[in-house]
């Protein structure tokens, strides 16, 4: 008599999946939150560098410190859009207003600090102008897969904490590219 193995198939509550649902879109909403927190700190490390180099009248270092805030925020951009795959694909219903809401505050962020590179890109040498414009581009890498998310997530109350965490990081994010631009 041969041994066979016998799957047993049995049906997922309602309830269940959309716990299941939750618990993943906390998941990937929790390590965004965690990759822009490193991202803050390659910046803060940039940003007190770049200072140093300023009092040193060095140009080449302020070029290659402005690099790799360029580099942190690509970085950043392949580990969202990663963290944030998954979760989106297994996610069918509506968006929701808070993480629209949260979003739009991003946005705001990211338009503000456009302009600051505007301003940057108008007054300053050719190299570091170049890293401006680099340091634009990433930080709209960085926020697209997170607009690309809202188009297909669900989101509870369960997530808005952490969604307002990650509005505080990439503020405080904009205000420490702020301070590397007014140092130069």
């Amino acid at each position: 008599m041969a041994l066979g193995a016998t799957v047993l198939s049995v049906p997922i509550s309602k309830r269940e999946q959309d716990r299941m649902e939750k618990r993943q879109v906390l998941g990937a909403v929790s390590s965004v939150v965690n990759t822009v927190n490193t991202l803050a700190t390659t910046v803060n490390t940039a940003q007190t560098a770049i200072t140093s180099a300023v009092a040193a009248n060095a140009e080449v270092a302020i070029s290659a410190n402005l690099a790799q805030v360029v580099t942190a925020l690509q970085t950043a951009q392949t580990a969202v859009q990663g963290q944030l795959a998954g979760a989106a694909t297994s996610i069918t219903s509506a968006t929701a207003t808070a993480l629209q809401n949260t979003l739009t505050q991003l946005r705001t962020i990211a338009s503000g600090l456009q302009t600051t590179l505007d301003e940057i890109e108008a007054a300053t040498d050719l190299v570091i102008t170049q890293e401006a414009a680099a340091i634009r581009s990433a930080l709209t890498g960085v926020l697209t897969p997170i607009s690309n998310f809202a188009s297909v997530a669900r989101v509870s109350g369960l997530i808005s904490g952490l969604l307002t965490s990650l509005t505080s990081l990439l503020g405080g994010l904009v205000t420490d590219i702020r301070n590397i631009i007014a140092a130069i």
